[in-house]
């Protein structure tokens, strides 16, 4: 038997909510720093951080529409998405 997709989506909403309120004050963050005075090391981690943050938000998005296309077909029993 199938494990329930309900909890799956709770939980994965839950998960996305706190990663998009991560990265609004992560963005935060940076925006109050003075770039100038980091160095290349530091600038380019942040830069690598920042494509990394937006991979796993694009991710655990799609993981939530895939959830919440699987839920509005299970009764049907059809494809979707």
């Amino acid at each position: 038997m199938p494990f329930p997709i309900s909890p799956l989506l709770v939980t994965a909403y839950r998960e996305l909510a706190a990663l998009e309120r991560f990265a609004f004050r992560r963005a935060q963050l940076l925006e109050g720093l003075d770039w100038s005075a980091m160095t290349i090391e530091f600038r380019c981690q942040a830069s690598c951080n920042d494509e990394e943050l937006a991979k796993n938000l694009f991710s655990l998005s799609a993981y939530v529409d895939h959830l919440e296309c699987r839920m509005r077909c299970a009764p049907v029993r059809s494809i979707c998405c």
